[in-house]
């Protein structure tokens, strides 16, 4: 017989700056143990990368190192004590099986820290224990930021 699925646990936070944005990301990795696989979801500027900011900061890396590897889709960080893998699938719309393939790549080499901006890119090879954040922008400065812990 095959176990329940439980239901995803879910947190909505409000951020009025790129300050809070993250902090709430920072909180989130410290709640996780500082190791998991975050998927990013959000229009274009929503602050996908402000987020993996705050949680790369969080783990010592220096913000200025922190690009978005939208051109490059994946930016690799290795510090002391984590291995931490940024992914920007965003060029790979409708290409699922070749996102697949590099994001299982690096799942591979059992990382530490696995963040995926535009996981909806993936389509059904998303990873099954992962935490999903949702990031909507509100006014000009605001932004809803939904957490989903799977």
């Amino acid at each position: 017989m095959s176990k329940p699925q439980s239901k995803p646990k879910k947190t909505k936070h409000t951020a009025k700056s790129q300050a809070e944005t993250k902090k709430i990301a920072s909180k989130l990795l410290q709640d996780m143990g500082h190791k998991g696989i975050i998927c990013l979801y959000g229009s274009l500027g929503a602050g996908k990368t402000t987020f993996v900011k705050g949680l790369s900061e969080s783990l010592g890396i220096p913000e200025m190192s922190i690009k978005s590897p939208t051109y490059t889709y994946l930016r690799e960080y290795i510090t002391p004590t984590h291995s931490i893998y940024h992914f920007d699938l965003y060029r790979l719309e409708g290409k699922p099986e070749v996102a697949r393939h590099m994001v299982q790549e690096v799942l591979e080499k059992n990382p530490d820290l696995l963040l995926i901006e535009w996981a909806e890119y993936l389509g059904s090879f998303l990873p099954e224990k992962r935490t999903d954040i949702f990031i909507e922008v509100e006014g000009d400065t605001d932004r809803i930021i939904r957490i989903e812990e799977r």
